[in-house]
């Protein structure tokens, strides 16, 4: 556990040799991105006019590790969206949200995540990379220092891990787990923003967000959701079957 939480607290001194090479991103890895983001918008079937598709985050600059996500933004204009702007988050996260859970897009162990981003929203990342235009549109910081409560960070993550454990037996004692997944997202989620928007990448939030991942929790709550949706499509064949005889 302190090993891998020390990689947390660890400031690289290049950026991520596997993504980029200098200052620009490796022509392979963008191939690769772009294919992704590709079956990203097949699988939405929601035609937006896209202005940009963006890596975002750790992997975006000088704080990754072999784990980290590369987070994907695909940056659209709601103006030109004939939809109210509430409808078009919902409908875009739920949809993103299925995307990810669904398909295992990776780049070496790091998870590929897809994202749709309003072009008006201010994004809170340190370091912003157009894949489209092939640039940085927010550079890295260099030799920044990591400060953040490590106890707090753990406390926080075991919280977290509790609920999904909680969500494992549930589910193993036959129970539906679906609200309790939606509500941890959400939870999950604001709780994420809320250290981003306060203190950025290294905020004790982000971090706890980070050791589930390390530690495979959030792998385990993709798993547990596949689950619990299959379980109910079983079912489902069943009922079928009997009300066919």
């Amino acid at each position: 556990m302190a090993e891998r939480l020390s990689q947390l607290f660890r400031v690289n001194k290049e950026l991520n040799p596997k993504i980029f090479k200098k200052e620009k991103m490796r022509p392979d890895v963008r191939k690769h991105l772009l294919k992704v983001v590709r079956q990203f918008l097949e699988f939405t079937g929601i035609k937006v006019p896209i202005k940009d598709v963006t890596l975002t985050g750790s992997s975006a600059g000088y704080s990754y590790n072999d784990l980290s996500d590369l987070d994907v933004h695909v940056v659209f204009d709601s103006k030109k969206l004939d939809m109210l702007g509430g409808a078009v988050k919902e409908l875009f996260s739920a949809k993103s949200a299925l995307f990810n859970d669904s398909y295992d897009a990776k780049l070496g162990k790091g998870d590929i995540e897809l994202y749709y981003q309003d072009s008006e929203e201010e994004h809170t990342s340190d370091a912003v990379y157009s894949i489209k235009d092939d640039m940085f549109l927010k550079e890295p910081t260099k030799g920044q220092k990591v400060k953040a409560n490590r106890k707090e960070v753990l406390e926080k993550a075991d919280d977290l891990k509790r609920m999904i454990d909680y969500m494992e037996a549930k589910l193993a004692s036959g129970k539906s787990i679906e609200a309790d997944i939606k509500y941890f997202k959400e939870k999950l989620k604001k709780m994420r923003q809320r250290g981003l928007d306060a203190e950025g990448i290294y905020s004790p939030e982000n971090l706890a967000f980070k050791v589930l991942r390390n530690d495979g929790y959030l792998a385990k709550l993709k798993n547990l959701n596949r689950k619990d949706i299959s379980k109910k499509l079983t079912l489902s064949e069943g009922v079928r079957a009997v009300l066919s005889l």
